[in-house]
């Protein structure tokens, strides 16, 4: 016998896996703009900050060539289906990294990461629907 629920229920589970969807998609696209990120000191790396209402422009002399701090904080954001989340890097010379400079990633991080949104969301969309 398969199990009845109400309308609100089916709601709230449908709401929760939005909510997992997006929390997911913000996890691997900021995660991939970090790794992404040239790697000279690391400085770059370590100076990716996620925050919610408005972009944390904090800098930090802190350096990480494999960007686990960055990642860090990706994976502790608090992010919510409906919330404002920002991926900010305040360093001077980030514009340059991102228009090319670095031989590294001649096309960018965040350019080419916005490129691969279509591909990131279908990603996401079959783990979520995995995990139910």
């Amino acid at each position: 016998m398969t199990k009845r629920i109400t309308p609100d229920q089916a709601a709230n589970v449908l709401k929760e896996q939005a909510n997992d969807a997006f929390v997911a998609l913000v996890f691997e696209s900021a995660s991939r703009i970090v790794k992404k990120t040239p790697v000279d000191t690391g400085r770059a790396r370590a100076n990716w900050n996620i925050s919610q209402t408005a972009p944390d422009r904090s800098v930090s002399v802190a350096t990480d060539t494999s960007g686990a701090i960055a990642l860090g904080r990706i994976a502790g954001n608090r992010t919510r289906l409906g919330t404002r989340t920002f991926l900010a890097n305040s360093l001077p010379y980030i514009g340059a990294l991102e228009d090319g400079s670095s031989k590294q990633a001649p096309a960018g991080m965040v350019k080419v990461t916005a490129a691969e949104m279509g591909n990131i969301s279908r990603e996401v969309a079959a783990k979520v629907k995995a995990a139910l």
